[in-house]
């Protein structure tokens, strides 16, 4: 019984390690498209500055369009890194209850392994 009770705490175990590396491959999947994104951003932001640039003080109409179109890319980009923000603050979270989990298993395990030793002994 309590041979059943290790192993099953030992699947436990393993399944939480299983999950752990899940979601290492999500947050590096998140942070490289993350990059790329902001890459293609600044990309964006360099285009509307050389077309600023390049158009002179009486094209106002243009210039206008030039300056909301990078409030909406510099918005774009405070939502990403907001959302990046909620990201990894959920992935510390979720480390955070893994880590007591194990702890707790590990303690269980102690215990039966403890509790098998005094009974091999008597």
């Amino acid at each position: 019984m309590k041979k059943e009770k290790r192993e099953e705490l030992q699947k436990r175990m393993k399944k939480m390690e299983e999950e752990r590396d899940d979601l290492r491959r999500q947050e590096k999947k998140f942070r490289e498209e993350r990059e790329e994104e902001d890459w293609e951003l600044q990309k964006q932001c360099h285009a509307l500055d050389e077309m600023r640039m390049q158009t002179g003080p009486e094209d106002r109409r243009l210039l206008e369009l030039i300056e909301e179109s990078q409030n909406m890319i510099n918005s774009i980009g405070r939502e990403k890194a907001e959302t990046a923000d909620l990201f990894k603050e959920n992935v510390r979270k979720k480390n955070l209850e893994w880590d007591m989990q194990e702890e707790d298993i590990i303690d269980r395990i102690r215990v039966l392994q403890q509790e098998e030793k005094e009974k091999d002994k008597g």
